[in-house]
């Protein structure tokens, strides 16, 4: 279901990022780059809020791609997210015979989407303000690519921060109940 599509240096063909979600980016994050094992430098296809073009300019649209880009997030994840969320709490109520909440059962997981929809928001909007603090006429660093850098990475590791407890919970519940 999510095609992922991976980032890697030019230098060195080292995996420096993944984008999930059919690949989907919203192209907001510094560009040079330091490659965190060859350690030369490259650009990526980021950039930084100021750089982008105007909301509606036809030309280059940025702002208003980033716009749409994370109501696809917002929504995403928050629907998947919260599926998830109640499908770990009834795991640790039921245990290992509890079943997987549907999601046409909007009712059973509506209240963590909106939770984590928001909580994707927020970070939507962090983002932006971050990257105006880095667009400042102060010398720009380059970032080192990792596996767990947030500028490289934020997809795959915000998908972790939702399978990884839910995996938790499906283990605490399988547990409690034997």
């Amino acid at each position: 279901m999510l095609v992922s599509i991976k980032e890697l240096c030019p230098h060195c063909r080292a995996c420096c990022g993944m984008r999930i979600l059919f690949g989907m980016s919203s192209g907001l994050g510094p560009s040079p780059y330091l490659c965190g094992r060859c350690g030369k430098a490259f650009t990526t296809h980021r950039r930084e809020w100021n750089e982008m073009g105007r909301w509606f300019d036809p030309q280059d649209a940025g702002k208003l791609r980033y716009l749409v880009v994370s109501l696809v997030y917002v929504l995403l994840i928050g629907v998947v997210g919260g599926a998830l969320v109640a499908t770990a709490i009834r795991f640790i109520q039921i245990g290992r015979q509890a079943e997987e909440v549907p999601l046409s059962d909007y009712a059973s997981y509506g209240p963590y989407s909106v939770l984590i929809g928001v909580g994707i928001g927020c970070i939507q909007i962090l983002r932006v303000r971050f990257s105006k603090q880095r667009s400042l006429p102060v010398p720009r660093p380059e970032y080192v690519s990792s596996f767990f850098s947030f500028h490289t990475n934020l997809q795959l590791l915000v998908l972790i921060a939702l399978v990884l407890p839910g995996g938790i919970c499906w283990l605490i519940g399988y547990g409690l109940n034997q």
